[in-house]
């Protein structure tokens, strides 16, 4: 899960990844989602995706980041239920994943676990 503000390009960063990434693999997932230079939230689902090259064709092709955890508050949560917990983290797997490959420390949460209550406990 992104946020609203993971819109806003990475120029630096996207270098960085770009120069280590297979071009191959990058030119088929910009082909689909974009560039990775065109915001943060393109450079996050490309390291969501770009270890699983053994079924690159189904993944490649599958949105990783449908919503911004914005969105989700605003559109996803019905009426009349309330966020009682609510946990950012970067996934430990991809953050090792990803100083290893690209000598780069994630510190940006790429994933929520949250739970809903239903204020009138109604279901």
């Amino acid at each position: 899960m992104t946020q609203d503000s993971y819109e806003k390009p990475n120029l630096e960063l996207a270098k960085i990844i770009r120069e280590k990434s297979d071009p191959n693999y990058l030119d088929s997932f910009e082909s689909i989602w974009g560039s990775i230079n065109d915001s943060y939230k393109n450079i996050m689902h490309w390291l969501l995706k770009y270890t699983y090259t053994d079924n690159w064709t189904r993944e490649v092709n599958e949105n990783y980041l449908p919503y911004t955890l914005e969105h989700l508050k605003r559109r996803r949560i019905p009426p009349g239920w309330t966020i009682i917990l609510q946990d950012y983290y970067v996934l430990p797997f991809m953050k090792q994943n990803v100083q290893k490959d690209f000598g780069i420390t994630l510190t940006q949460p790429t994933h929520i676990k949250m739970i809903i209550e239903n204020e009138k406990n109604v279901f």
